[in-house]
């Protein structure tokens, strides 16, 4: 048997400022035809600069199209393709001949080229060959996952509420557990489905893993652009993020509309450069036809960087423009260990069944309340004694209307409100366990219910549900 030899592909070595940050360095090379593996090397330095970090990644494409994403922010990696194996974040299958593109993206560099000197870059390609005979396709039984994609399961089919994770992350990307591992955390804390959303690939739920029966994967994927971040949920295929400012919300929507998939704007007040890159949501939000959904609860509620009351505000100011955009909350969980924070928060759908169609269409309905622990169901008793008991129903109003509100397990004391048209009323004092509140309240267009620890209508957020939408009198 003839032992393996080996060909560098591509070699280069260079320099980046600040003048070349948020943009895409792209580097072809040709792979040679009897090529069963590639290794990619990546590296660059400093990975500080100051008090803030560099961050770039790779993204791999084959004549085909995508192959993977290395969003890591380490300073050396080491990758490798063949046809079985993949480095996470990667698509194992053919090492097909032809051009290949590694794509040097440049998300932020500190680096002046002056004072503070250069950011030093280097990428190297070496193919592995296996002496056989020359080969114009893929080898007889190499399988590409791009061709068969894992199908999502319908776990049941009973309408019901379902609490889940919408926001997580793996060794695919950033994350330090493997989607395995995920996966049994979500089910070891009682979540019904758990949504992986791994930085700019689809390796993640692309490659098979051991998956528990009774939990739904929902497919995802968040795409990190540097003018924010998105995620798109039931996605099949990958999104192309590369996109110029003015035109990055369109191009995302409509790749998910051709995958019947749901957009959900991220973390969109979070501090963004050079503190957490392209973490703000800065693409146009004009044009939000396109968008589902606007998570308005990212890890803990007064987490820093997040800055959730402001995303809360947002939304709230979407909404009074006549926007019947949802609200979801996800952990952005990187570990296993994370789940471990009992101040988290999930998103419970009301849906027609356990399936990732059921649960996507509700959330296009804003059939979805926020928690990070208690519950609370309401029925609200409008004009002619119609009533709505779901987010996302709509009430005929002409004048106030009657509410019923239960809560169960909180954990501490609490105040409910009534948010109409964006103005909190105040609707109770809770002390912990279970409590029945009954109030009249008014609104105009919209109204959702809020419990806030503590007397203040700033406090800490512990559940909110979507609006119920009020139609004319």
């Amino acid at each position: 048997m003839t032992e393996p030899t080996s060909v560098v592909c591509l070699e280069w070595a260079g320099q980046f400022s600040d003048r070349d940050r948020q943009r895409d360095h792209p580097f072809s090379f040709l792979v040679p035809v009897d090529a069963s593996r590639l290794l990619l090397r990546f590296s660059y330095e400093p990975g500080t600069v100051g008090d803030f970090r560099n961050l770039l990644t790779l993204s791999l494409f084959d004549p085909r199209g995508f192959r993977g994403a290395a969003h890591r922010g380490q300073v050396d990696q080491d990758i490798s393709i063949s046809s079985n194996v993949a480095t996470p974040g990667f698509l194992p299958g053919p090492v097909d001949p032809g051009r290949w593109t590694a794509e040097l993206h440049a998300h932020e560099i500190l680096n002046s080229g002056g004072q503070s000197g250069w950011c030093k870059v280097t990428l190297t390609v070496v193919a592995e060959l296996d002496g056989g005979a020359p080969r114009a396709s893929a080898r007889p039984g190499t399988r590409d996952p791009r061709d068969n994609p894992s199908v999502p399961r319908r776990v049941n089919r009973r309408t019901d509420w379902y609490r889940g994770d919408l926001h997580s992350h793996s060794v695919h990307c950033d994350g330090s557990s493997t989607i395995a591992e995920m996966g049994q955390a979500a089910v070891q804390i009682g979540l019904d489905f758990l949504a992986t959303t791994c930085h700019n690939t689809t390796s993640g739920w692309m490659v098979e893993v051991p998956w528990p029966e009774r939990l739904l994967w929902i497919r995802g994927i968040e795409c990190t652009t540097y003018w924010g971040h998105a995620n798109i949920l039931g996605t099949s295929a990958w999104v192309d993020w590369r996109m110029p400012r003015a035109t990055v919300t369109q191009a995302i929507t409509a790749q998910a509309a051709r995958q019947n998939a749901v957009v959900v704007i991220n973390h969109p007040a979070a501090i963004g450069n050079p503190l957490c890159t392209g973490c703000t949501w800065e693409g146009s939000l004009e044009d939000i036809q396109g968008i589902d959904a606007i998570e308005v609860w990212n890890s803990r509620w007064r987490t820093q960087d997040a800055r959730n009351p402001a995303a809360l505000a947002l939304w709230t100011d979407l909404l009074n423009l006549g926007h019947r955009v949802a609200a979801v909350a996800g952990t952005d969980s990187h570990a296993v260990e994370d789940y471990a924070d009992r101040a988290l928060p999930y998103t419970s759908v009301y849906s027609a069944g356990l399936g990732e169609a059921d649960i996507l269409d509700a959330l296009r309905r804003g059939r979805a309340n926020l928690s990070s622990g208690a519950g609370l169901a309401f029925r609200a008793r409008g004009a002619d004694g119609e009533e709505a008991t779901l987010p996302g129903d709509c009430l005929t109003l002409d004048g106030p209307m009657h509410l019923d509100v239960s809560v169960r397990s909180l954990a501490s004391d609490a105040t409910l409100w009534c948010v109409a048209d964006g103005v909190p009323q105040r609707l109770g004092h809770l002390g912990a366990g279970d409590a029945v509140v009954t109030a009249d309240a008014t609104a105009d267009r919209w109204w959702r219910l809020e419990l806030r620890a503590g007397n203040d209508v700033e406090d800490d957020l512990l559940f909110l549900t979507n609006p119920v939408y009020i139609v004319g009198g």
